[in-house]
């Protein structure tokens, strides 16, 4: 009798097929899991280290800019520029003390006049506690350097300089007269070594292990930062400071430990072991639910969803399925929202920038569409004028007609002003009653005057709202850029300051801004704008 061959189903075999295919991808995926986590792990480490790199010389530059500004201080002062003439001693004994060098924290302060001869030049000594000359090192330096003769007052110098005693920061700058215009008299020069002491103080405001050594090789080239791994516990960056030229002086060292590293390896590992287990038991479950068309039309919707997420298009759709099943409902359903997701992302568009009221810009859109104009006005060298307006006794309308009335003499408001004003100009409310305005291209103030006085005029017609009469005013205050301000805030707040003045001596009327210690003089809405 002839055995029949041993039978195994398609499912087994499918079962068997797909276990044995993903056991190998699982483990595969999780070697690869774990060498890149251990890459990104390092790379975080070096990113880190390249911040600590970057803070650190940002230090330095910012005790560079303290120097600078402390010789552009001293050297516009007009003190200063009658000392380097007449050398008086007044001067030099109340301000060039050693309270003032602890004070202002530097080492170094020398004086030159335009003939290249130091007025004053000593350092503090932090052994003694006194005054002493510079160092002759320091002394040769700003010999044979550019400022010693020089008169041009955009010559200065500041970074660090590498003299026999060590690393010195250092900035210049020109004696001048106060106002900084004027004949160059001399040269202040600012200077704070870069010692031990000043290294440990970087430390404690860094919180970092920070070393600096001498570069002696020659013509070394300028390096950002190198990353090497010292130990299984420490990693360390080194990177160079340049001096004045751009010539590498100094060698930075910044170590640290491996923690993120170690913690890392460790989180990787124990997620790598509970995914295996977790998904050995998961295709046991599962294998037998997976077929091509589910997984491809999954990835589909997901990888669609995922695109329109990532880029925010709301108007993008999934494209319907050839076939009727579950997966073309829930396309349809996602087009559904989407189409949903779309409307009120246009409508929240219109809201978030427009007063739900008049439909007029409200200050978000008022101020970003007015920033603009001013960056427009800057270039075009145009004034550009700023109204800011409310209705007089607004109030005691709202207070006796309710609001209902109120919301619709605001909304005739905002037509009236709208018809007086020109097409480029805009109109915006900001709250309330209150409206502001601004008009650009504007070349004359006769401009202004006309269109303030066309708002003036709009009011006078009787306004009828519910079979009721109102005869309705308004008040401007008006700033003018760059007269009364360079920047938005300043307009809105000197217009405002206006609008008040123009309250206090009548409304219905404009007045301008002023920095007088006189009240702005309103005029008369009757009288000619020419």
């Amino acid at each position: 009798m002839k055995k029949e061959p041993k039978f195994m189903s398609l499912r087994t075999k499918t079962i068997l097929l797909l276990l044995i295919v993903f056991l190998v991808m699982l483990i595969g995926t999780v070697g690869i899991l774990i060498n890149v986590m251990m890459h990104r792990f390092e790379a975080i480490e070096e990113t880190l280290l390249a911040d600590h790199m970057t803070r650190t010389r940002n230090a330095l530059n910012e005790k560079i800019d303290n120097l600078d500004k402390i010789a552009f201080d001293w050297g516009v002062w007009d003190d200063t520029y009658a000392y380097i003439e007449d050398h008086n001693e007044d001067y030099s004994a109340a301000n060039l003390v050693e309270e003032v060098y602890r004070n202002l924290d530097i080492d170094a302060m020398v004086f030159i006049d335009s003939t290249g001869t130091f007025v004053y030049a000593m350092a503090d000594d932090e052994n003694s506690g006194t005054l002493t000359p510079i160092p002759q090192s320091l002394s040769d330096f700003i010999q044979s350097s550019q400022i010693l003769n020089n008169d041009n007052p955009a010559v200065k110098l500041e970074g660090i300089i590498l003299l026999p005693e060590g690393p010195m920061l250092i900035a210049t700058s020109p004696i001048l007269p106060s106002d900084a215009n004027g004949e160059v008299k001399g040269n202040v020069v600012i200077a704070h070594w870069l010692d031990e002491a000043f290294i440990n103080l970087l430390q404690d405001q860094l919180q970092l292990d920070l070393t600096f050594t001498l570069i002696t090789v020659p013509d070394a080239s300028p390096i950002d930062a190198n990353f090497s791994i010292i130990s299984d516990n420490l990693i360390q960056a080194r990177g160079t400071i340049q001096n004045l030229t751009g010539e590498p002086i100094l060698t930075l060292t910044i170590q640290t430990d491996r923690e993120i590293y170690k913690v890392g390896e460790e989180g990787v590992y124990l997620v790598g072991g509970f995914i295996i287990v977790l998904s050995a038991l998961w295709v046991i479950v599962l294998s037998f639910f997976m077929n091509t068309h589910f997984l491809s039309k999954l990835k589909y919707i997901k990888d669609s969803v995922d695109d329109i997420g990532t880029d925010k298009d709301f108007t993008k759709r999934l494209k319907k399925p050839a076939s009727t099943d579950e997966f073309s409902v829930v396309i349809h359903e996602i087009n559904g929202m989407l189409d949903d997701l779309e409307s009120a992302q246009k409508d929240n568009a219109y809201k978030a920038n427009h007063d739900a009221l008049t439909g007029l810009p409200n200050r978000r859109l008022l101020s970003e569409l007015l920033n603009y104009a001013l960056k427009k006005a800057e270039r075009d060298k145009t004034m550009l004028a700023v109204f800011f307006l409310d209705l007089d006794d607004f109030k005691n309308i709202n207070d006796t007609k309710g609001h209902d009335t109120g919301d619709e003499i605001l909304i005739q408001a905002a037509h009236r002003i709208a018809s007086a004003l020109r097409k480029s100009d805009v109109l915006a409310r900001i709250g309330g009653d209150e409206f502001i305005i601004f008009l650009e291209n504007i070349d004359q103030i006769a401009t202004i005057e006309l269109i303030a006085n066309k708002i003036l005029d709009c009011f006078k017609p009787v306004m009828t709202v519910k079979d009721s009469e109102f005869h309705l005013s308004t008040s401007i205050g008006i700033s003018v850029y760059p007269v009364d301000g360079l920047n938005s805030e300043t307009l809105f707040k000197h217009a405002d300051m206006a609008l008040y003045d123009a309250k206090e001596i009548g409304k219905a009327r404009y007045a301008f801004y002023s920095v007088s210690t006189e009240a702005p003089k309103p005029t008369d809405p009757t009288s000619d704008p020419s």
